[in-house]
């Protein structure tokens, strides 16, 4: 057992990690119509698209207790989490259907064993009376998750996406100058 605020610390932070891993699988929900009509995609298509995410996603829920047990808690959390991360940020190399599918695949299988990890963690790293309040803690976030996914997600498309739409243009001729000239660069000491 560790000490009583290390444990609603860990409890918390594992909060947020079903938090975003439910999050981020409704991102692609909720831009949906935009990025079915960039990617001219069909209601089959994308259908597809979200398989590859639940079919990765439901084998490694259902091996993600064995993975934890395997590797330990914090080292497959850690292992999860970051599988995820860059899995999410592949999904900004995305060029199509194929390679979104591909993104979303490779999502799944990192945030399959979250959730049993998040579970996991909570029972071994909190005190007997207080397992299931931190338990409903560390799932609980998965529906807050869910919840903020909409209205950030929208929110996030309309003023960074705008942002980056109206001013990467500008910046992208100076950023190929800085890598075809390495001697544009400034000089530093």
């Amino acid at each position: 057992m560790i000490a009583p605020l290390r444990a609603w610390i860990l409890c918390l932070l594992l909060f947020a990690s079903a938090a975003l891993c439910f999050l981020d699988r409704q991102v692609l929900s909720v831009l949906a119509p935009t990025i079915t009509a960039e990617f001219a995609m069909t209601n089959t298509v994308y259908s597809r698209v979200v398989f590859a995410f639940v079919l990765s996603y439901t084998i490694m829920l259902a091996l993600g207790g064995r993975v934890m047990d395997a590797l330990g808690t914090r080292r497959g959390l850690a292992l999860s989490v970051g599988f995820w991360s860059v899995a999410s940020a592949a999904h900004s190399f995305v060029t199509g259907p194929i390679t979104l599918g591909a993104a979303r695949f490779f999502l799944g299988v990192g945030e399959g064993p979250a959730i049993p990890g998040a579970i996991k963690g909570a029972v071994e790293w909190m005190d007997l009376k207080r397992r299931g309040l931190a338990v409903g803690l560390a799932s609980s976030g998965a529906a807050v998750g869910a919840v903020l996914a909409p209205p950030l997600t929208v929110w996030t498309a309309k003023h960074i996406g705008l942002f980056l739409h109206a001013h990467l243009p500008r910046l992208r001729p100076r950023l190929s100058a800085r890598v075809a000239h390495p001697a544009l660069e400034p000089a530093t000491r």
